[in-house]
């Protein structure tokens, strides 16, 4: 492992919420995740490659590409303190010594020889909403050989309209307990859109939308914004909101969804609350536009929606 610029970092002053190991204890305690990556890179990487890891954090996937037969890991991260840890924990384990730690951007960082592969994930609740595209494209055609690859190699995300469960907004019903509790939602909220992890697929009023559609790796083209969707509604029920969600193609046949939220998922659900709820019913449209603002996560991204 060489130093690359390493940060100064006093451990004494760790906190409870800038304490570097703390921060990823729920994302490496998302064991679905953590075996969807490990299975990615075993079948992805190649004897001797050259990696570079985009937001390494505590460099774990760094050292997974090494065990996976990795010559060299560039693990980039802008984050000091992350860093600071990872540096550590390379030491404590087998073929640390071929990760090189880099304290950088990921878009303006620049290796000094090209990768067979880039692996991250700065995959965000609704997808995009971390900079993945941002990220991942400024550095693929700056550091990734003509024929490399990039993992996730696809990331789709979509918008659904929907009549909640007993989660999240939907207890205000007509038949709560044998009470109508309707009224409790008669009144909106200032915010666009909150976030909350839904434990079960709630009651789909319509088809889910494609918001984007990324294949991952150099000259990618720009995203499109905003987007314009319409819904044909199929079931007859309350619209009480529109569910935002990704699906992620690691590798071939490798695929990781938050929708709905497993056991253990670190990734929770952004959603797009109607209020008052709206009834719907089969043969009505709903259109939707989603402006999705880059660098920016996706309670700013303003969504206009509209019953034809």
């Amino acid at each position: 492992m060489r130093d690359q610029h390493m940060p100064q970092v006093d451990p004494s002053q760790f906190t409870e919420t800038n304490h570097p190991a703390l921060h990823y204890q729920q994302m490496l305690a998302d064991h679905l995740r953590m075996q969807r990556y490990r299975q990615a890179i075993v079948q992805t990487v190649r004897t001797g490659d050259l990696v570079a890891d985009l937001g390494t954090g505590l460099g774990v996937l760094a050292l997974m590409a090494v065990q996976a037969g990795a010559a060299r890991v560039y693990a980039v991260d802008n984050r000091p303190n992350a860093l600071w840890m990872a540096e550590r924990i390379l030491r404590s384990n087998p073929g640390g010594d071929r990760v090189v730690l880099i304290n950088a951007d990921a878009r303006s960082a620049r290796l000094d020889e090209p990768v067979d592969l880039i692996v991250n994930e700065l995959i965000g609740d609704f997808g995009t909403d971390e900079n993945i595209h941002e990220c991942v494209s400024a550095f693929a055609d700056s550091n990734l050989k003509p024929a490399g690859s990039v993992l996730p190699d696809r990331l789709q995300t979509y918008l659904v309209p929907v009549e909640y469960g007993d989660e999240f907004r939907g207890i205000w019903r007509q038949d709560y307990f044998g009470l109508d509790l309707r009224a409790g939602m008669q009144y909106g909220c200032r915010d666009q859109a909150v976030m909350y992890n839904l434990r079960e697929q709630p009651k789909e009023l319509a088809a889910p939308g494609l918001v984007e559609n990324i294949r991952f790796g150099r000259d990618m083209p720009s995203r499109t914004r905003p987007v314009d969707l319409t819904f044909e509604i199929t079931r007859s029920g309350r619209l009480q909101g529109f569910v935002g969600y990704f699906s992620a193609t690691l590798s071939d046949g490798i695929v990781i969804s938050n929708y709905p939220c497993y056991p253990t998922c670190h990734w929770q659900n952004w959603h797009w609350p109607v209020a008052p709820p709206v009834d719907v019913e089969p043969g009505q449209s709903v259109t939707v536009s989603l402006d999705l603002q880059p660098n920016m996560v996706a309670s700013g991204w303003r969504m206009d929606w509209e019953i034809l």
